[in-house]
C-alpha cells in the first residue's frame, strides 16, 4: 500500500510540474495565463496526499492571500500586477498540495520573483513600471518545495 501511495503522488507531482511548465511558457509569451490549462491541475489534488480539512483551508488561504497581492498592488499604482489567472493557479496549487504547501508555493515564489525584480531595479535592466510574469515564479516554488520535502 505505501508503494502504491508514493507512485500517486510522484505521478501528481509529475502531472502539476507539466502543467506548470505549460503555463509558464504561455505566461513568458502572453503574460496571460488561460483557465483551461489551470485547470488541469485539478486532477492531481486526486493523487496528492492532503489532511483532512486541508483543501478547504487551503482554498481560504489562497483566496486570503490573493486578495492582499491584490490590495497591495493597488496601493502601488499597480491595479492589476497579480491577475486572475496567478490566482486560479494558486488556488489550483492549494487544491492540489492542502495549505501549507500553496503557501509554501506562494512565499518561495515571491521572494525569488522580489530578488529578481530588486537585482534588475539596480542593475537598471529594469524599471519601477515593468511587469515580470509570475507563473515561472510559481513553477520555482513548487520545484523548490518539491526539492525540500
Amino acid at each position: 500500500m505505501t508503494r502504491l501511495f508514493l507512485y500517486r503522488e510522484l505521478l501528481g507531482i509529475i502531472w502539476i510540474g507539466a502543467c506548470l511548465m505549460v503555463l509558464s511558457g504561455q505566461d513568458l509569451r502572453s503574460r496571460e495565463v488561460s483557465m483551461p490549462p489551470v485547470l488541469l491541475i485539478l486532477p492531481a489534488a486526486w493523487l496528492m496526499p492532503a489532511a483532512p480539512g486541508s483543501r478547504l483551508l487551503a482554498a481560504a488561504a489562497v483566496i486570503i492571500i490573493t486578495g492582499a497581492a491584490a490590495g497591495l498592488s493597488r496601493a502601488a499604482g499597480r491595479p492589476m500586477a497579480f491577475g486572475m489567472g496567478d490566482s486560479a493557479l494558486l488556488l489550483a496549487m492549494g487544491a492540489a498540495l492542502g495549505a501549507a504547501g500553496a503557501f509554501a508555493v506562494w512565499a518561495a515564489a515571491s521572494l525569488a520573483a522580489g530578488a529578481l525584480a530588486a537585482a534588475l531595479l539596480v542593475t537598471g535592466r529594469a524599471g519601477p513600471r515593468d511587469t515580470l510574469p509570475f507563473v515561472p515564479f510559481i513553477a520555482f516554488g513548487f520545484l523548490f518545495l518539491c526539492a525540500v520535502i
